[in-house]
């Protein structure tokens, strides 16, 4: 590959990541996660995976959301163990938008079955009790999921998932 295509591919994905931060319409956030991803999967070493880890620290906290969840789709990532780390230093972020998503990406990193992340993974998963206790569902939901996912125990989660099916159940008329 040449080292104008290598430039260029660099530069659209940047520019892929600086308009993933500001996209507010969820249909072209996800397609420019795709993006992100192929650029990632096309095994240029694009360090994507350490912008997105960098970009949580942006100001902006929707910002920091669709980057949270660019993390967990972004899976050919050269530098795993940064984004490990900013996906677990957002779980007790001060935006909850943001910890669900961050839970909810430490899942599907859980999902990608390589060995080197489920060691990192495993670390993390003391964060992820920690906020199995959030007191808002999604972000106790995703992380019961996300642990499930990294541990296969089920002493944790399981408690955390049958509560939210009971809050989700339906009677009928009697």
């Amino acid at each position: 590959m040449s080292d104008d295509v290598l430039i260029g591919a660099v530069r659209s994905g940047q520019r892929v990541l600086a308009a993933l931060k500001k996209e507010t319409v969820v249909s072209r956030r996800l397609v420019l996660i795709e993006a992100l991803t192929a650029l990632a999967e096309a095994g240029i070493d694009l360090h994507l995976d350490l912008h997105l880890s960098q970009a949580l620290a942006d100001e902006d906290a929707l910002a920091r959301e669709r980057v949270a969840l660019a993390l967990g789709a972004v899976t050919t990532a050269q530098n795993v163990k940064a984004a490990v780390a900013a996906l677990s230093a957002a779980l007790v972020d001060r935006h909850v938008g943001l910890r669900r998503q961050a839970a909810r990406s430490l899942g599907r990193l859980a999902q990608l079955k390589n060995d080197a992340v489920a060691g990192l993974l495993k670390k993390q998963a003391p964060a992820l009790e920690n906020a199995l206790g959030e007191r808002d569902r999604l972000v106790s939901v995703e992380s019961a999921l996300a642990l499930w996912r990294i541990t296969h125990q089920a002493d944790k989660a399981l408690p955390v998932l049958l509560e939210d099916l009971k809050s989700l159940s339906y009677e009928g008329p009697n």
